[in-house]
């Protein structure tokens, strides 16, 4: 927990690498995941950077990869069994990972698979034709048979009646009798999508003015079309015409709509013929086929074994010439200059590093680490397992902490998870809550090895702050006295008198032992007392947290050993505070510990509001103990003093040491200019005094979400639950068991449950973090292969 407190000590360390050894040393380094570099060509184009070469070769493995990966999806094959393996096995040792090994082997494969690809396509191409053309010789004769038309397609026509007479009557035969000229009728024989057809028919006929004849009949089934490879109901269609002109705008028609047109014989023979000659080439072009998808099939599968190794070994190709980029080239030392930042603990750690890279490649000079001043802030870098990075992760949403002050996470680990339970208080949502995150927590070993819904994953990822949320919820339940809304007895000293709600008997001297007694529940006055206690008790809760988060000021102040900090902003917050919502908590605690049997007690709110209204003299009915006028004027005297004292004090301290050539900067690093620092501690001094009455205030929602949660959990059980139980028929109380678990599940556990976190994240985040967490640091991001695996950005 101690690292968890303050952010790890950094080290800035400057590496020379020698030229031939640069790619190992980065390889190690990657696998080590300590060192965050700098770039040092920060001016430098990245078009111009010494490994560019490089880095385009790598670019282009990785799109050689992606084409490998979009081949095996086509071929209905799985890498995903394989991955895990090769993620933990990866130790650099598996066949090299330079990138002129991966290039000769990437280039040959790709080659051989775009050639099947290609042939693959042609074939299959060819094949759905062969298809078509063999539906539209078997339906041609059905057609031709159907119109009478055989053999030679002509007729015989008159110059004057050449236009009017049509084509075929309405029988299907030749129209009227034979005549003294012989007109050749054409026609064209195709295949049309089916969805198509009802348009094409209704163009074709205005077009073509009528003049034409057309039988078409659907393919009974799905076939797939040669130009998308998609199956699709299609039919055949036979359009007779006259003439060359109708010819060509028919021809025109059909490639619009993107029909196949196919030659089909005039003679039955020869369709006969032709039909019997194309089914034999199908069965020859499936046995090809066949074979081809077998060979493309099994080189995909090899494909499939490595992909997965191939894809992390072109990663971390790219990761290590993208780093090496960022290095300066000394072309006197021929050796490469790195700069960056790391842990102390991990120097020792990165000399290993390059001491292994180096006797790896036979390197004759060692490479050399050296520490040098940093004139800048070093990234902030946290330790952190699977229980604490949740809770860490909680916080760096507000902002990643400043190098070195305390870290909010190390509190939030018990004051989160109970600020939420103190909204969620039940005993048996607590219970239903613990299931699911025990649920999370004992299988997570086989959650590991799964993708995650991303809604499961974000509860996934933080099932240990769910897992307290469960604890603290249980025990807040217990201290509420409230189970499903339904309150526990273990030994009340109180009875209400028969036949009421009014009046209840004490008949023991004994205090209940443990939370609220339960003949509270389902009192008169139940509503009056829970709102009592639990807006006292959120104004404590408020309270205590706000003055921890000051406390850390301090610790902060001392730490950067800034003590105008400590005497001009910790002291007069600290003394304000307390001065005013301290005495607040004293008072509540001076009214529950008071015997008021003989005297009405005093109303809490109005003896704050006294205070200030009329500060030289307390009504009697506001008395809580003797001298109390004079506690509550000293008080008001402290509060009012702090507030110059936090205003005006450190400003004019500052000009002092400025003047006397002791201050050059201010906090923020820049140059001193009296009148900017004087607003800024006027700001901060206003935000302080309003927002200590805010926060304050703000902590009540712990009151309003806990009320509203207890109710809504009575209401539930009141007229759902107890309603159906009390109906004459069987079935109801099944009904009413669902309907109320359902509400409990849907409103209570989840609705309910995400407004409590979210309450807690906001009281976290504005009213505790605000006292001393700055939040504006830069987040350590180390070259790290497990980061770059991960998807994260280096």
């Amino acid at each position: 927990m101690g690292q968890l407190f303050r952010s790890e000590e950094m080290q800035l360390v400057q590496l020379f690498i020698q030229y031939e050894a640069a790619h190992a040393t980065v390889d190690e380094l990657g696998k080590l995941g300590v060192i965050q570099f700098r770039d040092l060509n920060p001016d430098v184009n990245a078009f111009q950077r010494h490994f560019v070469r490089e880095v385009k070769r790598a670019d282009e493995l990785d799109r050689k990869v992606r084409y490998f990966a979009d081949q095996v999806v086509k071929a209905n094959l799985n890498t995903a069994g394989n991955s895990q393996a090769v993620a933990l096995s990866w130790n650099g040792k598996s066949k090299s990972s330079h990138i002129d090994d991966l290039e000769v082997h990437f280039e040959q494969l790709e080659a051989d698979l775009r050639d099947l690809s290609s042939n693959e396509e042609k074939l299959n191409r060819n094949y759905n034709e062969l298809i078509e053309v063999i539906h539209v010789l078997k339906k041609a004769d059905i057609f031709f048979a159907t119109t009478g038309i055989q053999g030679t397609l002509s007729v015989d026509l008159t110059e004057e009646d050449e236009l009017k007479t049509p084509l075929i009557n309405e029988t299907g035969r030749g129209a009227g009798p034979v005549y003294q000229k012989a007109v050749q009728l054409g026609f064209v024989a195709g295949v049309i999508h089916q969805e198509k057809l009802p348009n094409f028919e209704r163009v074709l006929w205005r077009v073509t003015r009528g003049n034409m004849f057309m039988k078409t009949d659907e393919i009974d089934q799905d076939i797939t079309d040669p130009n998308t490879g998609e199956l699709t109901r299609k039919s055949v269609f036979v359009i007779f015409f006259q003439g060359e002109r109708l010819q060509q705008k028919v021809k025109k028609l059909c490639e619009s709509y993107g029909v196949n047109l196919y030659s089909c014989p005039e003679n039955s023979n020869e369709r006969s013929e032709l039909l019997v000659k194309l089914e034999g080439q199908l069965r020859d072009l499936e046995n090809v086929l066949k074979k081809t998808s077998e060979r493309r099939t099994a080189v995909c599968t090899d494909v499939a074994a490595n992909l997965e190794e191939w894809k992390e070994r072109v990663m971390k190709e790219k990761a290590i010439y993208h780093t090496m980029n960022m290095f300066n080239y000394d072309v006197g030392r021929q050796c490469l200059i790195a700069e960056g930042w790391c842990p102390k603990y991990a120097v020792d750690d990165i000399q290993l590093a390059l001491r292994t890279a180096a006797s790896s490649v036979g390197s004759s000079v060692p490479s050399v680490l050296s520490t040098i001043k940093a004139h800048e802030e070093p990234p902030t870098f946290f330790k952190t397992d699977k229980f604490t990075s949740s809770y860490h992760a909680i916080v760096e949403s507000y902002g990643v902490a400043r190098y070195q002050e305390v870290n909010p996470a190390v509190f939030a680990i018990i004051t989160f998870p109970f600020l939420f339970a103190v909204m969620f208080g039940d005993v048996g949502h607590g219970i239903l809550l613990l299931l699911f995150a025990l649920t999370l927590v004992l299988k997570e070993k086989e959650f590991d090895k799964i993708q995650l819904h991303e809604m499961v994953k974000t509860c996934y990822d933080g099932r240990y702050v769910l897992l307290l949320m469960a604890i603290f919820s249980i025990y807040t339940g217990f201290m509420y006295n409230e189970c499903f809304a339904i309150p526990m007895d273990f030994g009340s000293s109180w009875e209400f008198e028969t036949n009421t709600t009014q009046f209840a008997t004490q008949h023991k001297e004994l205090p209940y032992p443990f939370g609220v007694d339960p003949v509270w529940k389902g009192a008169k006055n139940e509503l009056a007392y829970y709102n009592s206690l639990k807006m006292k008790m959120s104004i404590i809760f408020g309270v205590s947290q706000m003055t921890l988060g000051i406390m850390m000021q301090a610790v902060n102040g001392i730490h950067f050993k800034k003590m105008y900090n400590i005497w001009f902003e910790f002291i007069p917050q600290l003394l304000f505070l307390l001065s005013l919502f301290g005495y607040m908590c004293v008072i509540i605690f001076v009214k529950w510990l008071t015997n008021w049997k003989n005297r009405t007690p005093p109303v809490l709110l109005n003896t704050m509001i006294n205070i200030f209204l009329t500060p030289t003299s307390i009504k009697p009915e506001d008395e809580l103990y003797s001298g109390q006028l004079s506690v509550q004027q000293a008080m008001i005297a402290i509060a009012f003093i702090c507030v110059p004292w936090m205003l005006l004090v450190k400003p004019l301290m500052l000009r002092r040491d400025h003047k006397l050539g002791r201050l050059q900067h201010d906090d923020h690093g820049e140059e001193f200019v009296f009148s900017e620092v004087m607003v800024h501690q006027v700001i901060h001094t206003i935000e302080f005094v309003l927002g200590s009455v805010s926060n304050t205030a703000s902590y009540l929602r712990l009151w309003a979400l806990s009320l509203a949660h207890s109710e809504l959990s009575t209401v539930f059980w009141e007229l759902v639950m107890i309603l159906s139980l009390k109906q004459d028929n069987f079935i109801f109380p099944f009904v009413g068991f669902a309907v109320w678990a359902a509400l409990t599940i849907g409103v209570l556990m989840i609705m309910e449950s995400l407004s409590a976190f979210l309450h807690a994240l906001r009281l976290h985040w504005v009213e505790f973090q605000s006292k001393f967490y700055l939040g504006d640091g830069k987040k350590f991001l180390p070259f790290s292969y497990e980061r770059i695996l991960q998807g994260e950005e280096v």
